[in-house]
């Protein structure tokens, strides 16, 4: 690279520093490439995309792993549901024993 280049990349480098964005390499399998640039681009350009993004994954990342299914009622998932349960009124079956 040329002194000419180096002092380009510099310059766009602390350009990039000055508005809050951090250069940073990471390691990723070859299929998930162009996926992790998209989401560094949505993140990098901020908006409402972005906020989005950022909240997906932190619920992915706080996720602890499978709920029993006890743990899954007891975080009322039909709170805030209308709902209208109704018991069916057929007659009992007839069981021969």
């Amino acid at each position: 690279m040329s002194p000419a280049q180096k002092k380009a990349v510099e310059r766009h480098r602390k350009k990039l520093a000055s508005e809050g964005v951090l250069r940073l390499e990471v390691s990723v399998p070859k299929d998930d490439r162009d996926r992790v640039r998209e989401l560094a681009k949505a993140l990098r350009e901020g908006g409402p995309r972005a906020e989005r993004l950022r909240s997906a994954i932190q619920n992915i990342l706080d996720f602890d792993g499978p709920y029993s299914f006890i743990e899954f009622l007891q975080s009322a998932p039909f709170e805030d549901l209308d709902l209208e349960v109704e018991r069916q009124k057929d007659p009992p079956r007839d069981i021969g024993f």
